[in-house]
């Protein structure tokens, strides 16, 4: 036959040499000669009748055809062909190294389940849609002041609603503590004040009843609530004509007019036990700001669109109640829903997400070490089934085959590893993490879990294959011995020890960075002694206490009553509690330095307390007076020293400096009501919004007795508050008023404890996270040494033999594997700098970058290096030369 390639051929068309190059490598070698002869004859055949043109269209597709069939080729006669075959030889295999199965699918399961807990927190609070209707339209509404982001107030809600086109519905929430009278018992609950749109914007309906109507948001109405699931069971025995009663809150009498969904959400308020309408009066001024709203937006509007409008209905409504609010900067907003119910724990989750994985990747890093090592023995194994016919690809699919069981198994163990940490991890913060109700093992968990022990299965099978090449299985069949010099696996299993300590290095790095803020923050001074206060919360219903005297007179014979019982050596009232606990945060304006027309206050807590409660936290009085408990003036005030620091220019006393507060700043001459405020007496600095605040607004005191409030926290000092005497308490409320609940129980050390919850969650997880690191990255390194000892057994006993001195054979070995763990180290600390500015916002009193914390973490590496390596090196020094030299 001609070959029609050649130019003295039938014709001297050729086809296209790329297609013919490529086309070349891709035809089987046994054939090759033979097809590409017929391909070129067809292809003259096609030039002649079609065109030159037609027929290079038809020899690449025929480059396309052969291709695919190259790539199926092996799997279909390899792989695919005798996959059970491969199932079964590898569970073979497995059964007959028990230990290296069982070991590394428990540290698989260690490493998959931490990682698999944590993300099913992550994908609960973060990636999870909320559980309502179309969530993607729903959005916060907010007073924004940057900084700060406020509530709303009655006279926003009420022009919101008047002037809005860009929401399909919106309603407003309040909580507040109420005390539930039943069965001849009082008991404070938890109420979420709701207008009546507010569960049909969120879409939620009851299940039992209906929601509320527009009238039972009309003030002078009959009062409506709606009960929880918990509730409706617990409080009123699940009772089927529920909707036909009336409870009592605070003394007055509400309908219930329906059952909330046993499952509840966290806009409508899922720690509620009860939802009230909410009545709202017609604002006499601009403020307060006490309503949160929530809004959906119409169909096609966006949230930029929706934020413009906002701002410009703001604008309008800015002038109807510039006498009562100056604060012109301030706008409105809206920010998607999901955003603001998880507020500010992003950061710490993802932090947290990550230690997860470096411990995964440790754990996965510890079992290619125990592959390697199996590959290592199993050398003439695997030349064996070479030379019997199995190709490369037969081969490598043989060891993936085992990784993949064996991550199979462990990722099914790690997921009930998971269940039990993801009830750890609620468990150990309930209140540090928003959405803990939706926290759980769900699909998309199983999902992740599944990809992840997939992933590491296939990435450990072709783990051995970066340091075995052909020729060594081929050389290990020549070989007398059980297996080959190991150069390219000992250099892969060096690497991976190096990485072992990489990847620990930024996670213990984390670990010591959130333990030395949490120290820091534990050495903050809360401005009172915790071992010697006991407090709790009252609340007097207004529709029995109606009148300011009549509330004082009850908190009178309270006082009394508190401080005859033995150990108490004084009893204060104040509207808000310390550490974290501030119910009221006011505007002011000082007589000496007015704020400029259209710019914000300054603010500061403002607090409603008695002279008492000066002496049962023991805050001392720096200069002049406390208020006086016989002759209350309305206009006296204590600061604290925070609140001077801040405020107070340098060099002017302030003692005697008069103010004008809330609305009233906005005067130029306070009328009455407003009037002028004196300070009168300077304490010492107390936290109230919590304890990592350095610089907070300081602390402003007004005498109780003239607020009139009726919902304060009690506070008892002296070597017998404790809560041991939390009975003699209750006793006493109750002789006092016996409708009245105590709640909000807590001594001076479980305020503290409750305040700091969250960086202590961090910490003690990431410190957990960090031992496993070390331990599996200890491990690891151990497991190598140990390794090199056992294959220069030979090598070590001809150096005794030798006359080497068994100390010099401990510095090789302890120097072998410090290099590796100090090279890890390199790359780790690199890695720790760079991620380290992620841990920034979480941290207190200490940089991300702290040198100590670094230093400190090196050293503890480098020491658990030294004692992971000398147990092998120990071992090597004891190596009998005769022993040795006989060895195989």
């Amino acid at each position: 036959m001609t070959d029609p390639r050649r130019p003295d051929g039938p014709s001297s068309a050729r086809p296209p040499r790329l297609a013919e190059a490529l086309l070349i490598r891709l035809l089987p070698a046994a054939d090759r000669e033979v097809h590409r002869d017929e391909l070129g004859e067809l292809y003259q055949l096609r030039v002649q009748s079609r065109g030159k043109r037609r027929a290079d269209r038809w020899y690449w597709r025929q480059l396309w055809a052969f291709g695919a069939a190259a790539l199926r080729r092996p799997w279909e006669v390899e792989a695919m062909g005798t996959f059970t075959q491969q199932l079964r030889q590898s569970l073979r295999a497995l059964r007959r190294a028990p230990a290296f199965t069982v070991t590394a699918i428990l540290t698989l399961a260690l490493g998959i389940g931490a990682t698999v807990a944590v993300f099913s927190v992550v994908n609960g609070v973060l990636l999870q849609a909320l559980p309502y209707p179309a969530p993607e339209r729903l959005v916060m509404i907010f007073t924004d002041s940057p900084p700060n982001r406020w509530n709303f107030s009655v006279a926003d809600y009420v022009t919101l609603g008047e002037q809005q086109t860009v929401f399909e519905d919106f309603g407003a929430r309040m909580y507040r503590r109420m005390t539930y009278n039943g069965d001849g018992t009082a008991e404070r609950v938890l109420t979420a004040h709701v207008t009546p749109s507010y569960l049909t914007t969120l879409g939620v309906a009851p299940v039992l009843g209906r929601v509320f109507t527009e009238d039972e948001g009309e003030p002078g109405t009959p009062r409506a609530v709606m009960v929880s699931h918990g509730f409706w069971e617990t409080r009123l025995g699940s009772d089927p004509g529920v909707l036909e009663r009336t409870i009592r809150l605070d003394g007055q009498a509400h309908r219930v007019v329906g059952v909330m969904p046993p499952e509840v959400g966290p806009l409508e308020g899922a720690t509620a036990d009860l939802w009230p309408a909410l009545q709202l009066e017609a604002p006499p001024r601009k403020g307060p700001f006490f309503l949160r709203v929530v809004g959906r937006l119409k169909r096609g509007v966006s949230r930029e669109a929706a934020v413009a409008e906002l701002r410009q209905i703001n604008e309008n409504m800015f002038p109807i109640w510039a006498d009562s609010y100056a604060d012109q900067r301030a706008s409105w907003g809206a920010i998607p829903a999901r955003e603001w119910v998880v507020g500010d724990v992003r950061p710490a989750l993802l932090v947290l997400f990550g230690g997860a994985v470096f411990v995964l990747l440790i754990a996965a890093t510890n079992v290619a070490n125990l592959v390697v090592s199996r590959a290592t023995v199993r050398t003439r194994e695997l030349a064996l089934r070479s030379a019997l016919g199995a190709s490369r690809l037969r081969l490598t699919v043989f060891q993936v085959t085992e990784t993949l069981l064996v991550a199979a198994v462990g990722g099914a163990l790690g997921v009930i590893r998971a269940e039990v940490g993801v009830r750890a991890l609620t468990g150990l913060a309930p209140t540090a993490l928003p959405r803990v109700g939706e926290i759980g093992i769900d699909p998309s968990v199983l999902t992740f879990a599944a990809l992840t022990a997939l992933g590491a299965g296939l990435l450990l099978g072709l783990v051995p294959g970066l340091g075995f090449k052909g020729r060594v299985a081929t050389r290990s069949l020549h070989s007398g011995t059980r297996g080959v010099s190991a150069g390219g696996s000992s250099r892969v299993r060096n690497l991976l020890v190096a990485a072992q300590f990489a990847v620990a290095l930024p996670l213990l790095m984390g670990a010591g960075l959130l333990v030395s803020s949490f120290a820091k923050l534990l050495d903050v001074d809360p401005g009172f002694d915790p071992d010697r206060i006991l407090s709790f919360q009252l609340s007097l219903p207004a529709a029995r206490y109606p009148e300011a005297e009549d509330a004082n007179a009850f908190w009178q014979r309270l006082d009394s009553e508190l401080t005859a019982l033995p150990g108490v050596e004084a009893v204060g009232l104040n509207a808000s509690r310390p550490p974290n606990n501030l119910n009221d945060h006011n505007n002011f304006a000082l007589a000496i330095r007015r704020t400029p027309p259209g710019e914000s206050d300054p603010g500061a807590a403002w607090l409603a307390v008695d002279r008492g409660f000066f002496d049962a936290l023991e805050i001392p009085l720096v200069a002049g007076r406390l208020h006086d408990p016989d002759n209350p003036e309305p206009g006296a005030l204590v600061v604290d020293q925070q609140w001077v620091q801040k405020h107070v220019p340098p060099g002017v006393d302030p003692l005697g400096l008069r103010l004008v507060s809330g609305s009233c700043t906005a005067q130029a001459e306070p009328e009455p009501p407003c009037m002028w405020e004196t300070v009168v007496g300077v304490v010492g600095s107390v936290k109230y919004t919590g304890l990592d605040r350095e610089d907070d607004d300081g602390a402003v005191y007004f005498a109780q007795p003239t607020s009139g409030y009726r919902n304060l926290f009690v506070f008892i000092g002296g070597d017998g508050a404790s809560p041991a005497m939390l009975p003699q308490v209750r006793d006493v409320v109750r002789r006092l008023d016996p409708e009245l609940a105590v709640s909000g129980t807590a001594s001076g050390q479980e305020l503290l404890t409750a305040s700091v919850a969250r960086p202590r969650y961090l910490m003690t997880l990431f410190s957990v996270f960090g031992l496993l690191a070390l331990a599996l990255a200890a491990i690891g390194i151990y497991g190598v040494m140990s390794y090199f000892v056992s294959q220069h057994t030979r090598d070590i006993g001809i150096r005794v033999a030798l006359g080497g001195q068994r100390n010099e054979v401990m510095a090789m070995v302890v120097g072998r594997g410090l290099r590796l763990a100090v090279l890890g180290v390199v790359f780790g600390v690199v890695a720790a700098f760079a991620l380290s500015r992620f841990l920034e916002g979480l941290l207190f009193g200490v940089s991300a970058t702290d040198a100590v914390t670094f230093a400190s973490i090196v050293a503890v590496l480098a020491a658990v290096a030294v004692g992971a390596c000398w147990l092998p090196a120990r071992r090597a020094t004891r190596v009998d030369p005769m022993v040795a030299l006989r060895a195989d």
